[in-house]
């Protein structure tokens, strides 16, 4: 996200998607109703995970007794949630041009997510007048040594206290960004 921003003089911020959890990056200046309009795949698993989780905790077995725990483990959910993403998955379609796959998109858009076009053909104006109203602040008062402290904690505390047995420089290097 940030080499791409840098790239397109645009620039990311975070975005809270569920509460108590880390956010996630979008680029700025992009309605949020827009950003939903591409989400409806996570909509689909999600609603489909419901259901799975429903016939988790609903299954008996042959003789009537409950087969699983009432609640779903972490475990349990992390399943059902690569199952639904297989069961929702659509097929693959045939390729096409990109000119057609742009003006379908901004059809798509402007009919389901209620932004209006008078906001999607600017879009890239509007990202790129956001990113720099972030950016202007920024430049004057950032402290390098303080950054450099900040990301150097940042990837310390990811590599020796990471969930999980093992992070690789990815994962550091993204959370140090």
């Amino acid at each position: 996200m940030a080499e791409a921003c840098e790239a397109l003089g645009l620039a990311s911020e975070p975005r809270t998607v569920t509460a108590g959890r880390r956010p996630v990056m979008d680029i700025a200046g992009v309605p949020h109703e827009l950003i939903r309009w591409t989400c409806r795949r996570g909509d689909q698993i999600a609603a489909c995970l419901a259901d799975l989780e429903h016939e988790y905790v609903t299954a008996i077995d042959d003789d009537g007794e409950p087969r699983f725990l009432p609640v779903v483990s972490e475990r349990a959910r992390a399943k059902l949630n690569r199952m639904a993403a297989k069961m929702t998955r659509p097929p693959k379609q045939k390729a096409r041009p990109i000119t057609q796959l742009r003006a379908w998109w901004k059809a798509s858009a402007i009919l389901t997510s209620g932004v209006a076009s008078d906001v999607i053909d600017p879009l890239l104006e509007h990202a790129h007048a956001a990113a720099a109203a972030i950016r202007a602040p920024v430049a004057a008062v950032a402290d390098v040594a303080l950054a450099a402290v900040d990301v150097a904690a940042v990837v310390f505390v990811i590599a020796v206290f990471g969930r999980g047995a093992t992070r690789s420089a990815f994962h550091c290097a993204t959370e140090a960004r």
